[in-house]
């Protein structure tokens, strides 16, 4: 069992506190060509070959495992007058005075003792991004609701939006996280898909 830092979006975030988000995937540093896979060897190890199977590329670890607890960081600030870590996912707002703006420190930098979420891995799995199925989509950040009210910002056309299958909405949400990277949608890229609980608290609180 490892502890490691997760960075999240705002959008993200609430949706962890919101229930709707049991699944992350991360993109897999290592990538296999587009003419091998990954053949899953148990105990958190892997393979990658091609598909006729005459030739094996090295062995890695996965870089999650079952039982991994993931603390979350996320966007922040202290509020000058008492120290209060405010988060900006869920619009909390330090008294500043008018011409003193909110100074948010981005998620990248939250030290552990400020983070108010803490992911506990249940399932880890390594596939391609458009492999994901209906049910792990939903999973990803609209927990049964309708992806145009959870996130209206993706769906400008929202007339449109119930046309869209699930995993189709999380293409739009997968672009707009991944797609200036280099791995958007359309490149289909290998992931580490990770399902976990979520629990409403630091992690030195959680218990291993």
């Amino acid at each position: 069992m490892t502890d490691r830092a997760i960075s999240f979006s705002d959008e993200m975030v609430r949706a962890l506190l919101d229930g709707r988000k049991t699944q992350t995937r991360r993109v897999l540093k290592h990538r296999p060509g587009k003419d091998e896979r990954v053949i899953d060897l148990g105990a958190g190890y892997a393979h990658q070959c091609n598909f006729s199977g005459d030739y094996w590329g090295g062995e890695w670890l996965w870089p999650y495992a079952v039982g991994d607890r993931l603390w979350v960081k996320e966007a922040h600030a202290l509020d000058p007058a008492d120290g209060v870590v405010l988060y900006r996912a869920t619009g909390e707002e330090p008294y500043f005075a008018e011409d003193a703006p909110v100074k948010w420190i981005i998620g990248r930098h939250m030290r552990k003792a400020r983070s108010r979420l803490t992911l506990v891995v249940t399932e880890v799995r390594v596939q391609r991004v458009q492999d994901i199925s209906e049910e792990d989509a939903d999973a990803e950040a609209f927990g049964g609701d309708f992806p145009h009210d959870v996130l209206p910002e993706l769906f400008p056309d929202a007339d449109r939006a119930g046309e869209l299958s699930i995993r189709q909405c999380f293409g739009r949400l997968w672009d707009s996280l991944n797609a200036k990277r280099g791995f958007g949608w359309d490149a289909n890229p290998w992931v580490v898909a990770i399902s976990f609980d979520v629990h409403r608290a630091n992690i030195d609180r959680v218990a291993a």
